[in-house]
């Protein structure tokens, strides 16, 4: 993304590939407002296939309530 995109911060599909961010430790779907819940990149992994399966365990968690 920061290459060919220049998009140095990352975007929704993908955030910077660094260890910081590969790793579980990460931001999650919850925030502090209720019925705001957050997808994409820096909630789940980076790319199209991670921001997905991401949005599909929201869905799930979602679902359950």
């Amino acid at each position: 993304m920061e290459k060919i995109l220049n998009i140095p911060k990352g975007n929704v599909y993908g955030c910077r590939l660094t260890p910081k961010n590969i790793n579980y430790n990460r931001i999650t779907s919850k925030t502090p407002i209720e019925n705001l819940h957050l997808v994409g990149a820096n909630a789940s992994f980076p790319g199209i296939m991670g921001v997905t399966i991401g949005a599909l365990d929201l869905f799930k968690k979602l679902k359950k309530n």
